[in-house]
């Protein structure tokens, strides 16, 4: 059996909440596996995948205490109204290195990243960004792997 690829890209129509309980149970498996684990998406997004895990038996306050997982709506991938890939890539390579420091098995990062989010765009790889985006469009509900 190979390896599930390393970026992972699923794109959907309706609302991202019907997502939560798988997002839910995967996450649940990645902190019994020992990665540690970051969700950044909208404070709504957040509250409601922080009910999923809690009614999948994970106990959050512990989880989030123990800094194994990170549930935020913070942008770091943003900077002044733009989308910053290479800051993005930075902070997750800042991450995974915390990560293996403090003796976890990796990093376990999930983010929503709209189509729409893709705007505006800066930096190095913003011609990856561009690309991607004319390949995403508003009834795509095909899964997509990137290299």
């Amino acid at each position: 059996m190979q390896p599930a690829p390393r970026h992972q890209c699923l794109i959907y129509s309706g609302p991202p909440s019907r997502h939560l309980p798988a997002l839910a149970s995967t996450m649940r498996e990645k902190l019994r596996e020992n990665y540690r684990c970051l969700y950044l998406n909208s404070p709504a997004m957040v509250a409601g995948l922080r009910s999923y895990l809690a009614a999948a038996g994970v106990d959050v306050a512990q989880e989030v205490t123990r800094n194994s997982l990170t549930l935020s709506s913070d942008q770091p991938h943003f900077a002044n109204g733009s989308f910053d890939m290479d800051r993005l890539l930075k902070t997750l390579e800042n991450l995974l290195k915390s990560a293996l420091r403090d003796r976890y098995k990796g990093l376990w990062a999930v983010g929503d990243m709209t189509c729409t989010t893709y705007n505006h765009v800066s930096g190095p790889n913003s011609r990856t960004c561009a690309r991607r985006r004319r390949r995403c469009t508003s009834s795509a509900t095909a899964s997509s792997n990137f290299p």
